[in-house]
């Protein structure tokens, strides 16, 4: 997907654990996450399985970087939830 797009003139962006792989190679933006995901030599070694603590991490990288982009244009979480996609359907038809 990653050599698809940018064949087709995409900019992109990858949040991984092994940036010096073929697709942090592609990439025009690559930001390392700590975390594991086969257990290689660069990666952060965890006792949590597989990818469990990359997935953590990229969590919290990902709502940190949301709640900065919030501060930094001033944008509230009621008009996120204002705009947001209706696709879930209302809050109450999930109670």
């Amino acid at each position: 997907m990653v050599r698809l797009a940018k064949a087709a003139g995409a900019r992109i962006a990858l949040l991984t654990a092994q940036p010096e792989n073929e697709h942090g190679q592609l990439a025009d933006l690559c930001v390392r996450i700590p975390g594991q995901i086969f257990g290689g030599p660069q990666e952060v070694k965890s006792i949590q399985p597989m990818a469990s603590l990359l997935e953590q991490a990229l969590f919290l990288f990902v709502d940190i970087v949301a709640m900065l982009l919030m501060e930094r244009k001033g944008v509230t979480a009621e008009s996120m939830q204002k705009s947001h996609t209706n696709l879930e359907g209302l809050p109450h038809s999930f109670a």
